[in-house]
């Protein structure tokens, strides 16, 4: 179900419930009387990964090194210039900017390198799909290669 039809339903009472994410949790709460149910504090940590193929972390890894410095700096940035961030953002994901700066208000935007001791929780992640049958096999976190910046 699209985010909008999914707040439509929930609005019109067609449907209960609804899982979703920031910004649209905001949304839906600025445009309805919905509430938070419950959320993933106590199951996961908000995460974003950036990933890329290892041959192109291998042969591109100077500008991979200048990519991750960017990001960091945005994620800096968005927090110290909530305003100026939400205007930009606002117009982006067409939203109004109460809500994105609601929205930005729950979020860190900060970026760091992947640190192996992380995977734990992407690895009960993917054991769960597995046992759920989301997965056609199991997966192993620790698989994956890490892109160290500046390296």
């Amino acid at each position: 179900m699209a985010r909008s039809n999914g707040r439509a339903a929930l609005a019109s009472g067609r449907i209960d419930a609804l899982v979703t994410w920031e910004p649209f949790v905001s949304s839906i709460q600025r445009q309805t009387k919905a509430r938070v149910l419950a959320d993933a504090q106590s199951l996961a940590a908000y995460k974003r990964y950036y990933v890329t193929t290892g041959d192109y972390a291998t042969t591109h890894a100077p500008e991979l090194a200048v990519i991750f410095e960017k990001l960091v700096e945005r994620g800096r940035d968005v927090k110290a210039h909530p305003q100026a961030a939400t205007r930009i953002l606002a117009k982006l994901w067409g939203i109004d900017e109460e809500t994105v700066l609601d929205a930005n208000a729950k979020r860190s935007y900060e970026v760091g390198a992947v640190k192996r001791d992380a995977f734990g929780e992407q690895q009960a992640i993917a054991d769960a799909f597995f046992a759920a049958g989301l997965l056609p096999r199991p997966g192993d976190a620790n698989a994956v290669a890490i892109f160290k910046p500046g390296q």
